[in-house]
Protein backbone atom coordinates (compact mmCIF):
# COMPACT_ATOMS: atom_id res chain seq x y z
CA UNK A 1 0.00 0.00 0.00
CA UNK A 2 1.15 3.76 -1.00
CA UNK A 3 2.45 5.56 2.30
CA UNK A 4 0.44 9.23 1.89
CA UNK A 5 2.42 12.47 2.31
CA UNK A 6 1.05 13.95 5.72
CA UNK A 7 -0.66 17.24 5.60
CA UNK A 8 1.84 19.85 6.80
CA UNK A 9 -0.23 22.32 8.50
CA UNK A 10 -0.26 22.54 12.50
CA UNK A 11 -2.82 23.13 14.84
CA UNK A 12 -1.85 25.46 17.70
CA UNK A 13 -1.25 22.38 19.81
CA UNK A 14 1.86 21.88 17.29
CA UNK A 15 -0.06 18.79 16.31
CA UNK A 16 -0.13 18.02 12.39
CA UNK A 17 -3.63 18.08 10.40
CA UNK A 18 -4.87 14.80 9.65
CA UNK A 19 -7.10 13.59 6.95
CA UNK A 20 -10.12 11.42 7.98
CA UNK A 21 -9.01 7.62 7.95
CA UNK A 22 -11.38 6.86 4.96
CA UNK A 23 -9.62 9.92 2.96
CA UNK A 24 -6.16 8.52 3.92
CA UNK A 25 -7.47 4.92 2.81
CA UNK A 26 -8.83 5.83 -0.44
CA UNK A 27 -5.86 8.09 -1.47
CA UNK A 28 -3.56 5.18 -1.00
CA UNK A 29 -5.88 3.57 -3.29
CA UNK A 30 -6.27 6.11 -6.18
CA UNK A 31 -2.42 6.72 -5.96
CA UNK A 32 -1.68 3.57 -7.29
CA UNK A 33 -4.05 3.77 -10.50
CA UNK A 34 -3.08 4.33 -13.73
CA UNK A 35 -3.58 8.03 -14.83
CA UNK A 36 -6.20 7.54 -17.62
CA UNK A 37 -8.34 5.08 -14.76
CA UNK A 38 -7.49 8.09 -12.36
CA UNK A 39 -8.94 10.47 -14.60
CA UNK A 40 -12.09 8.51 -15.25
CA UNK A 41 -12.87 7.57 -11.46
CA UNK A 42 -12.19 11.33 -10.95
CA UNK A 43 -15.32 12.00 -13.71
CA UNK A 44 -17.46 9.35 -11.70
CA UNK A 45 -20.77 12.03 -10.18
CA UNK A 46 -22.38 9.10 -8.14
CA UNK A 47 -21.28 9.32 -4.50
CA UNK A 48 -23.14 6.47 -4.04
CA UNK A 49 -20.49 4.63 -6.09
CA UNK A 50 -18.17 2.40 -4.67
CA UNK A 51 -15.38 4.25 -7.27
CA UNK A 52 -16.05 7.98 -6.62
CA UNK A 53 -13.61 10.13 -5.88
CA UNK A 54 -13.75 12.38 -2.48
CA UNK A 55 -13.19 15.99 -3.53
CA UNK A 56 -10.66 16.00 -0.23
CA UNK A 57 -9.19 13.14 -2.66
CA UNK A 58 -9.25 15.31 -5.77
CA UNK A 59 -7.37 18.09 -4.15
CA UNK A 60 -4.27 16.27 -2.59
CA UNK A 61 -4.04 14.52 -6.63
CA UNK A 62 -4.13 17.76 -8.16
CA UNK A 63 -1.73 19.08 -5.52
CA UNK A 64 0.92 16.02 -6.08
CA UNK A 65 0.21 14.59 -9.70
CA UNK A 66 1.88 17.63 -11.34
CA UNK A 67 5.10 16.96 -12.64
CA UNK A 68 4.52 12.80 -12.78
CA UNK A 69 1.45 12.56 -14.54
CA UNK A 70 1.53 13.83 -18.08
CA UNK A 71 0.12 17.40 -19.18
CA UNK A 72 -2.58 16.27 -20.21
CA UNK A 73 -3.88 13.98 -17.40
CA UNK A 74 -3.00 16.88 -14.98
CA UNK A 75 -5.03 19.52 -16.97
CA UNK A 76 -8.10 16.70 -17.19
CA UNK A 77 -8.02 16.58 -13.34
CA UNK A 78 -7.46 19.81 -12.65
CA UNK A 79 -10.78 20.84 -14.97
CA UNK A 80 -12.82 17.76 -13.19
CA UNK A 81 -11.54 19.43 -9.78
CA UNK A 82 -13.01 23.15 -10.52
CA UNK A 83 -16.13 21.60 -11.97
CA UNK A 84 -16.83 20.01 -9.04
CA UNK A 85 -16.04 23.49 -7.28
CA UNK A 86 -18.44 25.43 -9.82
CA UNK A 87 -20.90 23.05 -8.59
CA UNK A 88 -21.08 23.97 -4.89
CA UNK A 89 -21.59 27.47 -5.64
CA UNK A 90 -25.30 27.60 -5.36
CA UNK A 91 -27.04 30.16 -8.03
CA UNK A 92 -27.80 32.31 -5.76
CA UNK A 93 -24.82 32.61 -3.81
CA UNK A 94 -25.93 35.63 -1.12
CA UNK A 95 -28.34 35.74 1.74
CA UNK A 96 -30.91 38.84 1.38
CA UNK A 97 -32.38 41.31 -1.03
CA UNK A 98 -29.00 41.38 -3.11
CA UNK A 99 -29.00 41.86 -6.78
CA UNK A 100 -27.81 39.28 -9.65
CA UNK A 101 -24.96 40.92 -10.15
CA UNK A 102 -23.88 40.77 -7.24
CA UNK A 103 -24.40 37.44 -7.02
CA UNK A 104 -22.28 36.70 -10.06
CA UNK A 105 -19.57 38.67 -8.74
CA UNK A 106 -20.00 36.76 -5.20
CA UNK A 107 -19.62 33.64 -8.04
CA UNK A 108 -17.22 35.16 -9.45
CA UNK A 109 -14.44 35.36 -6.66
CA UNK A 110 -15.61 31.98 -4.79
CA UNK A 111 -14.14 30.28 -8.30
CA UNK A 112 -10.85 33.16 -8.42
CA UNK A 113 -10.24 32.95 -4.98
CA UNK A 114 -10.17 28.57 -4.96
CA UNK A 115 -7.95 28.97 -8.32
CA UNK A 116 -5.61 31.39 -6.73
CA UNK A 117 -5.17 28.54 -3.73
CA UNK A 118 -3.99 26.30 -6.59
CA UNK A 119 -1.91 28.17 -8.33
CA UNK A 120 0.09 29.50 -5.24
CA UNK A 121 0.58 25.62 -4.48
CA UNK A 122 2.40 25.05 -7.84
CA UNK A 123 4.49 27.92 -6.56
CA UNK A 124 5.16 26.85 -3.51
CA UNK A 125 3.41 24.28 -0.25
CA UNK A 126 0.58 26.31 0.66
CA UNK A 127 -0.52 24.85 3.89
CA UNK A 128 -3.98 26.57 3.44
CA UNK A 129 -5.13 24.16 1.19
CA UNK A 130 -4.38 21.35 4.13
CA UNK A 131 -7.85 22.20 5.27
CA UNK A 132 -9.49 21.20 1.92
CA UNK A 133 -7.86 17.82 2.30
CA UNK A 134 -9.48 17.46 5.77
CA UNK A 135 -12.97 18.55 5.38
CA UNK A 136 -13.27 20.56 2.11
CA UNK A 137 -17.08 21.62 2.83
CA UNK A 138 -15.77 23.12 6.50
CA UNK A 139 -12.87 25.00 4.19
CA UNK A 140 -14.99 25.83 1.71
CA UNK A 141 -17.71 27.31 3.87
CA UNK A 142 -15.25 29.92 5.24
CA UNK A 143 -13.58 30.55 1.53
CA UNK A 144 -17.24 31.54 0.54
CA UNK A 145 -18.11 33.62 3.64
CA UNK A 146 -14.70 35.76 3.00
CA UNK A 147 -15.82 36.01 -1.01
CA UNK A 148 -19.24 36.98 -0.02
CA UNK A 149 -17.98 39.75 2.23
CA UNK A 150 -15.44 40.91 -0.08
CA UNK A 151 -17.81 41.85 -2.54
CA UNK A 152 -20.57 43.21 -0.53
CA UNK A 153 -18.13 45.31 0.99
CA UNK A 154 -17.41 46.75 -2.19
CA UNK A 155 -19.98 46.86 -4.35
CA UNK A 156 -21.31 49.78 -3.32
CA UNK A 157 -17.89 51.93 -4.36
CA UNK A 158 -18.38 52.91 -7.45
CA UNK A 159 -15.90 51.29 -10.11
CA UNK A 160 -13.91 53.35 -12.37
CA UNK A 161 -13.22 50.86 -14.95
CA UNK A 162 -17.16 50.19 -16.08
CA UNK A 163 -16.55 53.50 -18.02
CA UNK A 164 -13.85 52.62 -19.54
CA UNK A 165 -16.27 48.75 -20.27
CA UNK A 166 -18.75 50.45 -22.07
CA UNK A 167 -17.14 51.67 -24.53
CA UNK A 168 -15.34 48.42 -25.31
CA UNK A 169 -12.97 49.71 -27.51
CA UNK A 170 -9.70 47.87 -28.45
CA UNK A 171 -6.45 50.21 -28.47
CA UNK A 172 -4.99 49.13 -32.51
CA UNK A 173 -1.49 47.97 -30.58
CA UNK A 174 -3.21 46.01 -28.17
CA UNK A 175 -4.95 44.06 -31.00
CA UNK A 176 -1.73 43.59 -32.62
CA UNK A 177 0.29 42.19 -29.74
CA UNK A 178 -2.65 39.45 -29.19
CA UNK A 179 -2.50 38.88 -33.07
CA UNK A 180 -1.85 35.04 -33.76
CA UNK A 181 -1.20 34.67 -29.83
CA UNK A 182 -2.65 32.21 -27.27
CA UNK A 183 -1.35 31.76 -23.94
CA UNK A 184 -3.19 27.96 -23.84
CA UNK A 185 -2.01 27.11 -27.54
CA UNK A 186 -0.94 23.32 -26.48
CA UNK A 187 2.35 24.02 -28.37
CA UNK A 188 3.33 26.67 -26.03
CA UNK A 189 2.31 25.11 -22.74
CA UNK A 190 3.79 21.98 -23.58
CA UNK A 191 6.95 23.70 -22.76
CA UNK A 192 8.44 22.48 -19.11
CA UNK A 193 7.57 24.84 -16.32
CA UNK A 194 5.49 26.85 -18.84
CA UNK A 195 2.35 26.15 -16.83
CA UNK A 196 3.90 27.75 -13.42
CA UNK A 197 5.00 30.91 -15.55
CA UNK A 198 1.59 31.21 -16.48
CA UNK A 199 -0.22 30.87 -13.47
CA UNK A 200 2.13 33.34 -11.96
CA UNK A 201 1.82 35.86 -14.78
CA UNK A 202 -2.16 35.47 -14.84
CA UNK A 203 -1.82 36.04 -10.92
CA UNK A 204 -0.36 39.40 -11.82
CA UNK A 205 -3.42 40.86 -13.54
CA UNK A 206 -6.23 43.06 -13.02
CA UNK A 207 -8.82 41.04 -11.21
CA UNK A 208 -11.36 40.95 -14.32
CA UNK A 209 -8.49 40.04 -16.83
CA UNK A 210 -7.24 37.07 -13.82
CA UNK A 211 -11.03 35.77 -13.73
CA UNK A 212 -11.32 35.89 -17.67
CA UNK A 213 -8.13 33.87 -17.73
CA UNK A 214 -9.10 31.00 -15.08
CA UNK A 215 -11.64 30.39 -17.02
CA UNK A 216 -10.81 30.26 -20.48
CA UNK A 217 -7.83 27.74 -18.64
CA UNK A 218 -10.92 25.87 -17.40
CA UNK A 219 -12.14 25.12 -21.20
CA UNK A 220 -15.36 27.53 -20.12
CA UNK A 221 -16.91 29.55 -23.58
CA UNK A 222 -17.11 33.20 -23.43
CA UNK A 223 -20.89 33.10 -24.74
CA UNK A 224 -23.20 30.29 -25.47
CA UNK A 225 -27.00 30.53 -26.48
CA UNK A 226 -27.46 27.48 -23.76
CA UNK A 227 -29.10 28.38 -21.11
CA UNK A 228 -28.16 25.13 -18.88
CA UNK A 229 -23.89 25.88 -20.41
CA UNK A 230 -21.82 27.59 -17.86
CA UNK A 231 -20.19 30.28 -19.81
CA UNK A 232 -17.48 32.98 -18.79
CA UNK A 233 -20.22 36.18 -19.90
CA UNK A 234 -22.86 34.59 -17.47
CA UNK A 235 -20.44 33.75 -14.83
CA UNK A 236 -19.15 37.28 -14.34
CA UNK A 237 -21.97 39.00 -15.58
CA UNK A 238 -20.49 40.82 -17.83
CA UNK A 239 -21.30 41.29 -21.75
CA UNK A 240 -19.87 39.22 -24.78
CA UNK A 241 -17.83 42.06 -26.09
CA UNK A 242 -16.47 43.46 -22.52
CA UNK A 243 -15.19 39.64 -22.31
CA UNK A 244 -13.16 39.91 -25.48
CA UNK A 245 -12.08 43.20 -24.72
CA UNK A 246 -10.75 42.16 -21.44
CA UNK A 247 -9.09 38.59 -22.89
CA UNK A 248 -7.15 40.74 -25.24
CA UNK A 249 -5.79 43.07 -22.82
CA UNK A 250 -4.69 40.11 -20.67
CA UNK A 251 -3.31 37.83 -23.71
CA UNK A 252 -1.68 41.07 -24.41
CA UNK A 253 0.04 41.24 -21.30
CA UNK A 254 0.47 37.82 -20.72
CA UNK A 255 2.32 38.08 -24.07
CA UNK A 256 4.85 40.33 -22.69
CA UNK A 257 5.41 38.65 -19.64
CA UNK A 258 6.17 35.19 -20.78
CA UNK A 259 7.85 36.52 -24.01
CA UNK A 260 9.69 39.01 -23.60
CA UNK A 261 7.50 40.83 -26.18
CA UNK A 262 7.50 44.83 -26.88
CA UNK A 263 3.70 45.86 -27.17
Amino acid sequence: MIVVNPLRKCKLTGELYRRLPEIESKLSELLQLPEETLVERSLINDKTSVQFVPIECLVHIVRNVRGRASKKSYERLYKILMGRVLKLIPKRATRGDLDSVTNTEVKSQILGQFAELIANDCLEYNDKLDFYEVRFLSAFSTLKTDAIRKVTKGFTKQESMEVEESGGIIKPEVEYAVDGYNPFDVHISSVSDYQIYLDSAIDTLPDLQKRIMQLMKLGMPIDSKDPNTESISATLGKSEKTIRTHRNKAFAALKKKLTGGDL
